[in-house]
């Protein structure tokens, strides 16, 4: 399957396009030619951003080679401004419309309109009266919205006909009128560019979805408009926010990014929860953040809380407001599940591992390493193994001999290398070994030794003198050794004897055996090669 542009996979169209960065108050430039020579309903009068336009025979074209809609528009990581006659339309990054019967028909995304006029939103017709509204259609949206800020609206679908006023919404899918309070004005903060979100931390089996095509995930991948992140059983993976926050997705779930944007007054963030439940930490002052599900959508600004697929919502700290179901908000303590009143939080084991998990981010990174072999300076190896514990869901890596590899974490908090190494030459190296979790980096330096060689004993020769015997030869260490000093052990000769000797020529006086035999004589160095030799 053809992969979809990064910016645009959030409103479903496979068509592999371009888009363009068009700087703010700057104008857009002269229209080309278009659909028809008809006038255009819609004129683009502001743009930041990514942002495309429907042209001829349906393709599409980077807004920058035109300043009229006469067919369709969608946006990527942006905003646009479209006038027309009494009013004009802001559409919010990840957003859709097309032109039906000469005014916007508003599709999927965030949109706000000012002025007077007509103009349609998933089967409405709204009339304006000389008002403004926004319009809350966000992918998956269990109840999406219109909801008049000023002056009055008229909707109409079929026969029937609803009149709003400031301070009301209608439910576009049940058409069920409620009151509104607006807490998210997304459109009075100016579009400064793209937001990001990164994967931070990880465990067990995770995917990122590029399009329809999806790979292992890593710390440190950044996820644009449309991405998707997935787990499998037993896994969770932490994404963080520029600016502060984050969200932990556990076992069995997956999310997608609407949109993360920058803004005057901070960020704002829109997510879709697809299964599964999300653990969600949002600081406060840092701007919006909306999470929606099948069930419920959420929007808080600095709270801890608990969204499931299937509605569930818990509060831990702060307060969520429940915009698919008006009127009802959550605080500190507080549960609610799909279709059923607001209860106090009860803890499950879900909860009690976030909150274990938290508490481990927030702890100062202090990992623990240890090395097989002999703790000699360098340390000394024969084979290259490590161990590392550090908390759960960390990135761990260790750089030597030109390659950089990533320790698997194999259990709870501990990590070891990976069985399909690079192939490192004997000798001595600099290690470098560095663990990162969220925002905290720890690294260490050491020097370590690959020795695969054992060490050799040459030119032996033995004399005996009376009650001594005396040990002649020479100790050869392989060009990988750390010349270091290398165990020497003597067996045959009473109770076995151990020196400690240095690479080259020796000499080792011991008592004469009582009972004349053969001498066992066996070398290991650091690293722990050894190699024997009898002498008669």
């Amino acid at each position: 399957m053809s992969q979809r542009p990064r910016f645009f996979r959030a409103v479903a169209w496979p068509l592999c396009l371009f888009a363009l960065l068009v700087p703010a108050a700057v104008p857009v430039l002269p229209a080309q030619a278009q659909v028809a020579a008809r006038p255009a309903s819609l004129i683009v009068t502001a743009a930041q951003g990514r942002a495309e336009v429907q042209g001829a025979g349906g393709t599409w074209v980077p807004l920058q080679q035109t300043r009229e809609v006469y067919t369709a528009l969608r946006t990527g990581a942006g905003r646009v401004t479209l006038g027309r006659a009494g009013g004009q339309v802001t559409v919010g990054s990840a957003s859709r419309l097309r032109v039906y019967r000469d005014e916007p028909d508003l599709q999927e995304g965030q949109f706000f309109f000012a002025g007077q006029g007509g103009l349609y939103a998933l089967g409405w017709h709204l009339n304006v009266e000389s008002g403004q509204l926004r319009a809350d259609l966000l992918p998956g949206s269990p109840q999406p919205r219109v909801a008049v800020i000023a002056g009055r609206v008229r909707l109409s679908s079929g026969t029937r006909t609803v009149s709003l006023g400031p301070g009301e919404q209608l439910s576009l899918r049940t058409g069920r009128k409620s009151a509104f309070a607006e807490t998210d004005p997304w459109y009075h903060a100016q579009f400064v560019g793209p937001g990001t979100a990164t994967i931070e931390a990880l465990r067990g089996a995770v995917t990122y979805y590029s399009g329809e095509k999806g790979r292992g995930a890593a710390v440190g991948q950044v996820l644009g408009t449309g991405d998707r992140v997935s787990t499998g059983s037993g896994a969770w993976a932490e994404i963080g926010f520029a600016g502060g926050g984050y969200l932990r997705l556990t076992e069995e779930s997956e999310l997608g990014v609407l949109a993360v944007d920058k803004t005057a007054r901070g960020r704002k963030v829109t997510l879709r929860l697809l299964r599964g439940s999300a653990w969600n930490v949002v600081q406060k002052g840092q701007g919006g953040y909306r999470i929606t599900t099948p069930v419920v959508s959420t929007a808080v600004r600095g709270t801890t809380f608990r969204v499931d697929a299937q509605g569930l919502v818990k509060v831990f700290e702060g307060q969520v407001e429940l915009p698919s179901e008006p009127g009802i908000s959550l605080t500190q303590g507080q549960e609610k599940a799909a279709g059923q009143a607001v209860r106090p939080l009860t803890l499950d084991a879900l909860d009690r591992l976030n909150l274990a998990l938290d508490q481990e981010r927030a702890a100062p990174l202090r990992p623990q390493f240890t090395l097989p072999g002999t703790a000699a300076r360098p340390w000394a190896q024969k084979a290259l193994a490590l161990q590392v514990t550090a908390p759960q869901g960390s990135e761990v890596q260790v750089s030597l001999g030109g390659h950089s590899v990533h320790l698997t974490e194999s259990a709870e908090g501990v990590f070891a290398l990976p069985t399909d190494l690079p192939t490192v030459p004997d000798g001595r190296h600099d290690v470098t070994l560095t663990v990162r979790r969220a925002a905290q980096v720890w690294q260490r330096r050491f020097p370590l030794v690959l020795d695969r060689t054992a060490p050799v004993l040459e030119a032996l020769e033995r004399r005996t003198a009376g009650r001594t015997v005396l040990l002649t030869g020479e100790l050869n260490e392989g060009p990988g050794a750390g010349h270091g000093r290398v165990e020497l052990r003597i067996e045959g000769a009473g109770a076995p004897q151990v020196r400690s000797l240095p690479p080259g020529p020796f000499r080792v006086l011991l008592p004469a055996p009582a009972f004349p035999g053969e001498l066992r004589l066996t070398v290991r160095d650091a690293a722990g090669n050894e190699s024997d030799v009898t002498l008669p």
